[in-house]
């Protein structure tokens, strides 16, 4: 009998030893694998989405200019910078002849850089059951995660707000914001994901302090600027304004061709343009390198004919032009019930889907 209970209780006590444990996960919340920043380009925007309603230098829904740019990662900081120079063909043609790729419009501080993985037996090398960040093993640089701290946008972009800063007087600087994710909040980090299930879209609020800059008049001493707008009901005290900054991912299979305007071609028919400034080494900025790309729908689904590799043709030939795809207009108008039918909006649309694959 007595044997019979020690071969039941072995029997158990190896059972119970065979059981695997669920792993215990130490890794703390705000983990980003740096693969989801790097070798890729992004569309930045910042947006104000709060401001006082009594503020005159800014209002809800005031956005800046949308730049694209690319992240990079030191050991303490992540650098947004432009991915594209600000006048094309000036970089690196800096004062010393060097520049930086792309000047910083954003930064964030980082808190540390880690692996993950399992917890190990220094001695005997042996993993263990507890799921750890580890800071050790490798360089900074080599390890696959960090967390980032998104509460501060260190660098007060000055193509944000420029207007304000020229004629309301102001002057911006970053606070410490923050919205823990998973709270539910409209202003908690976003990271969206794809159906690709790669992030496509992040999403960060900041804020900024905004204050009025001062200015000294002989005869009544030093006053803000603010109180030289005229608008007496409006606020001259300092505000807290939220800014949403928002990242897409640029689609690398995107094909599109911008079109250059020119000044003899805007006499004949006007566009909305977006200018950049062109660099010339003998001259620096100068008109004719100017660049005016108009601001259009994009028509086509693709600007480039390729070959069956997937290589672009140099040339376009006339017959190749008939057999490019374009996206269709769709120009069905919507028109209130009092209004005659738009019979003459469905015959331009007939004569705009000829016309377009004949140019």
């Amino acid at each position: 009998m007595r044997q019979l209970l020690s071969f039941l209780s072995l029997a158990l006590l190896l059972t119970a030893c065979n059981q695997t444990q669920p792993a215990v996960n130490r890794v703390q919340p705000n983990a980003l694998d740096k693969s989801v920043l790097t070798d890729s380009e992004w569309y930045f925007l910042q947006t104000v989405i709060d401001a006082p309603y009594s503020a005159s230098y800014t209002f809800v829904g005031e956005q800046g200019s949308t730049e694209k740019i690319e992240f990079e990662i030191q050991e303490d900081l992540l650098i947004v910078r432009r991915a594209y120079e600000h006048i094309a063909g000036s970089e690196p043609e800096g004062i010393a002849g060097t520049t930086e790729d792309g000047a910083a419009i954003a930064m964030y501080r980082i808190e540390s850089h880690f692996d993950i993985r399992r917890s190990y037996n220094p001695v005997t090398g042996e993993e263990q059951n507890v799921i750890v960040e580890n800071t050790t093993d490798r360089p900074w640089y080599d390890r696959d995660y960090m967390r980032v701290d998104w509460s501060e946008n260190l660098i007060t972009n000055n193509d944000f707000l420029v207007f304000a800063r020229l004629f309301d007087g102001i002057q911006a600087e970053s606070v410490s914001y923050f919205v823990e994710p998973g709270l539910g909040h409209p202003h908690e980090p976003k990271f969206v994901r794809n159906d690709d299930d790669e992030v496509h879209y992040i999403d960060i609020v900041n804020k900024m302090f905004v204050k009025p800059t001062e200015v000294d008049i002989p005869g009544f001493g030093t006053i803000p600027t603010c109180f030289l707008i005229g608008n007496g009901h409006l606020d001259c005290a300092p505000g807290e304004v939220t800014v949403r900054n928002s990242f897409l991912r640029v689609d690398p299979s995107r094909d599109y061709e911008p079109q250059v305007y020119t000044g003899d071609r805007m006499e004949r028919f006007g566009y909305f343009v977006t200018e950049r400034a062109g660099y010339t080494e003998e001259y620096g900025p100068v008109e004719a390198d100017r660049f005016r790309f108009v601001n259009r729908h994009n028509l086509w689904m693709e600007s480039h004919q390729k070959d069956a590799e997937g290589n672009l043709i140099s040339q376009l030939h006339r017959g190749d032009r008939r057999r490019l795809r374009w996206r269709r207009l769709g120009l069905r108008h919507r028109l209130g019930r009092r209004q005659p039918r738009a019979r003459g909006g469905r015959l331009l649309a007939g004569r705009l889907h000829h016309a377009l694959p004949r140019a």
